[in-house]
Parts: structure tokens; C-alpha cells; sequence
């Protein structure tokens, strides 16, 4: 079995092909007289950037999303008076996963097992933080990858401030299923029946619909809402806070476990006939 250096230097090629897909900026806003960061996701086709106090990064240097997510995990978690942080995206929206030409150039089982096995280390570390996360998704909002991506944090807000703002486990439409770890995360939030009836149904669903059925926590109008929302969470000490979030993580199963089962299931999907008859179709983010 490929171990994750090993796995991180043979893809190198799948980073390259990935210029149009999703990424995060490297750097964390530490917000002042405040306890938490604001982490900050960007797409490489934009050079714009949502907080003034980030400095774009040219393209060409940047590492790409999950190399830039596992260093910013690093830096929060050795951030001791951290209480949480908020992970929003540029330019008003959250983020819709890949890029449906980058997945054609690796659309084979390699790169599908390679690809969940990397990703899904990096996300069960952001998880497995010992402060308060929230994903704060607005705009056209977390679909495919993106909603996987907020399955890592404790909670998830959805703007409701427009009417077209949507989550959605869109994998089966692209004939795959989720994987990243975000499956066995979907049964802790939801539950079975309702995690069942998700993915199996691959729609987008309104602020007020993913409340209704778990998937997120809250609706807020604004970033500033959702900071709110989130101070309200975090005003107990530090330490209490992290003690928490400790002994509630000790109820996991096994998740690293639960995500190699998970890539196992992924990997003869991708590049599979239905993956690749759904790409050809752009089928991803049809209602």
C-alpha cells in the first residue's frame, strides 16, 4: 500500500494538471482582539481577494489546496489561545470542487485511490483540531468537493442572504461517491437514513432545506453574522474549549480506518464508464 509521502511525490503530475481547480490561499487571517482565524479559500482563475490584510500569491508558486491546508492546520494548531476559525471562500463563494477538465486528465483509478488517500489524511488533521472550525458558505455555494470540505469542520453556516446558495453531494450524478473521510462524517452529522437519502438523491438544497435536514447548523446574512455566531460558541476558556473538543473526538470510529474503506470504494468509480459519461455531460451542478 502507497504511504502518504510516498504518494505525495508521485503526484506531482495530478498538482500540475490542477490549475483551474480549487485552492486555498496560504496564508490565515488572524483577525485582531479576536480568538480565531479566518481561513480563506480561492480559485487560481481569480486574483482577487476578500480581506484586505491577505496578499495574493502568484499562481505559479503557490502549493496547491490540500499542501496549503495541511500547513495552515499546522499553523493553527500550534496557535495555543486559538478558539476556532471560519473557513469562507473568495470572491462571495464558498467553493463547487474540482474542475470538470482537470478530473478528465486523471480520470482513472490511480489517481482517484492516490488522490482520497492524500486529501482525506490532510482533512481527518484539519478535524482533528483542537479548536472550534465552521464553514461559512455563501455565494453558489459547497458542492461536490466543496460541501466534502465542510464535513472537516464542526459546524456549517449558509448564507441566506440570496436564494441561490446551495449544498450538495452531487457525486452520484457524476457517477462516484464521496469519499475524503466525508462519508463516515455525513453518518455523524445526519445519520445513516439521512446520509442514505443524500447521496442517493445528488440534489442541491437551500439554507432552509439543509437546516431542516442537519446537514448545516445555521443561516446567517453575513461573514459578520457568522463571526458572531461563532463567538457565541467560544466563550468559555481556552483550555475548557480544547478539553472538549478533545473528549468528543474520543468518540470517533476509527475514522482513518472507516476513510481507506472509503478510497477503496471510490477508486474503481473514477474513470469508471458512468464518471466519464457524467463529465462528458458536465452534469455536476444541473439542479
Amino acid at each position: 500500500m502507497l504511504g502518504i509521502y510516498t504518494l505525495e511525490s508521485k503526484l506531482s503530475e495530478f498538482y500540475s494538471d490542477c490549475v483551474n481547480a480549487f485552492c486555498l490561499c496560504r496564508t490565515c487571517v488572524r483577525r485582531s482582539n479576536t480568538c480565531w482565524y479566518v481561513v480563506l479559500l480561492r480559485g487560481f482563475d481569480t486574483d482577487r481577494f476578500l480581506d484586505k490584510n491577505v496578499h495574493p500569491i502568484d499562481a505559479q508558486q503557490t502549493v496547491k489546496m490540500m499542501s496549503d491546508l495541511e500547513e495552515i492546520t499546522e499553523k493553527l494548531s500550534q496557535w495555543t489561545d486559538c478558539k476556532g476559525a471560519i473557513v469562507y471562500g473568495a470572491d462571495g463563494n464558498f467553493c463547487s470542487g474540482g474542475d470538470l477538465n482537470m478530473a478528465k486528465k486523471i480520470n482513472n483509478s490511480y489517481y482517484g485511490y492516490a488522490m482520497n488517500i492524500y486529501i482525506g489524511h490532510i482533512l481527518d488533521k484539519f478535524k482533528r483540531l483542537p479548536i472550534i472550525t465552521v464553514a461559512y458558505i455563501e455565494g453558489a455555494g459547497a458542492l461536490g468537493g466543496g460541501a466534502e470540505i465542510t464535513t472537516a469542520c464542526d459546524y456549517r453556516l449558509m448564507c441566506n442572504a440570496v436564494d441561490t446558495t446551495a449544498i450538495g453531494f452531487v457525486h452520484s450524478k457524476m457517477g462516484i461517491v464521496p469519499a475524503w473521510g466525508s462519508t463516515a462524517r455525513l453518518v455523524s452529522i445526519m445519520g445513516v437514513r439521512k446520509t442514505l437519502d443524500l447521496l442517493l438523491e445528488s440534489r442541491l438544497f437551500s439554507a432552509a432545506e439543509a437546516m431542516d435536514s442537519g446537514l448545516v447548523d445555521g443561516a446567517v446574512a453575513t461573514m459578520a453574522d457568522a463571526e458572531t455566531w461563532l463567538s457565541h460558541k467560544i466563550r468559555a476558556d481556552v483550555n475548557v474549549i480544547r478539553a472538549i473538543k478533545r473528549m468528543v473526538q474520543c468518540y470517533d470510529d476509527s475514522p482513518e480506518t472507516v476513510r481507506m474503506m472509503e478510497s477503496r470504494i471510490f477508486a474503481p468509480l473514477w474513470g469508471g464508464p458512468a464518471n466519464q459519461a457524467a463529465i462528458e455531460k458536465h452534469l455536476k451542478h444541473k439542479r
